[in-house]
Formats: structure tokens, sequence, C-alpha cells
């Protein structure tokens, strides 16, 4: 039988780390699960890549100030949903690509979280339905996210930037092990879309 706390089989209070391209990308393709991980007592952040500073029919407005909107959308989602830490790295929107510069804050963010669980996009998923095809955005972060794996195993990678990090002092670049669960069709809770006012629809 299925106690509260692991509604995955886990046996115990589990890290889950949700690494998605935009606001609002949690509550949209998994919302209903963070809510059901945090319910059961999980321990969960996002890392959110860019700042949403675009996708807007509001010519007056500007991508700082559409980047603030969505920060403060986001928090506010992400708070009804029992979310543990929001991270925006801020990258812009529309350009992310899985190049060097976003597979080190990737692996930064990770080495200083050190989660059991990542939640990432399928890098693969080129159509979701038969009409639409996925905006370039999501696949980067799961191609970056995977990619970063190389980055984690190898001891010399980047250890001047990343000394402070947490798992330098395991003795091994990093030691996580963790579970990867990949979002394709599994929509979000809709208690908490209501706070996304700037998302185009």
């Amino acid at each position: 039988m299925v106690t509260p706390l692991q509604p995955e089989g886990w046996q115990t209070t589990q890290h889950i780390l949700v690494i998605l391209a935009h606001p609002d990308d949690p509550e949209f393709f998994c919302g209903a699960t963070i809510a059901r991980w945090t319910d059961a007592g999980h321990v969960v952040s996002y890392c959110l890549l860019t700042c949403g500073d675009k996708g807007t029919r509001d010519r007056q407005m500007s991508g700082e100030r559409l980047c603030a909107m969505r920060h403060e959308e986001q928090k506010r989602a992400a708070s009804l949903l029992g979310v543990h830490k929001v991270r925006f790295l801020d990258f812009p929107d529309g350009y992310l690509v899985p190049n060097l510069d976003l597979r080190k804050a990737i692996t930064r963010v990770i080495r200083q979280e050190r989660p059991q669980v990542v939640v990432t996009c399928d890098p693969q998923l080129l159509f979701v339905g038969d009409e639409r095809i996925n905006h370039p955005d999501h696949r980067a972060a799961g191609q970056a996210f995977r990619q970063h794996e190389t980055i984690c195993t190898f001891r010399n990678y980047w250890m001047k930037v990343l000394s402070r990090m947490l798992c330098q002092k395991s003795g091994s670049a990093c030691r996580l092990n963790p579970t990867w669960y990949l979002t394709s069709l599994n929509f979000g809770s809709e208690r908490s879309k209501r706070f996304f006012v700037t998302k185009v629809r």
C-alpha cells in the first residue's frame, strides 16, 4: 500500500528539481504532479532558464517589465503549489540553445541543489499533438540538461568556477544518481495557471 509520502513508491522524502525553459512551464506541463508531490511531503524546487521576456501582444510592454511580471506570476503560482524555491537563470526567451554557457549554469544549479529527482523536457519532442511544433526553448532545455552530464562526470571541468559547490567536497565532481522524469503531456493544475495573466493564449 502506498503511503502519503511515497506516491511514486519512494521510501523517503525526495528533493525534486524542475528544470524548464520558461516561467509558467512547470504549471502548464506538470502542475498537477508537482502539487501531488508537495502534498505528499516531497521538496520541489524550480530552475527556470529564461525570464519570459517575450510573447506578449502588448506593443507598449518592454522586455524588462514583462520579465519582472513573469517572475512575480511564477512565484505566486509556485507558492500555491507548495514549491520550496524558485530560481531564475534569466537567459533571453526564444534564444535558448544548449551551448557551453547554459550547460555550465545548469551544472552549477544541480551541484548546489543535489536533487534525487530531476524533471525536464524531452529533448527529442519535435511536435505536440498533430498541429503544434514544440517550442525550441523546450527542446534546448532538455538537451542542455542531458549534455550537462559530461561536465558533471569529470572533476577537471570548471573547478575554478565551481570550487565552492557542495559536490566538490564528496571527492568527485558529482554523485547524484538521480531519477530522470521527462515531461510530455502531463497537464498542470488549473488552480495555479490562473496566475499567468501575461501568457499569450
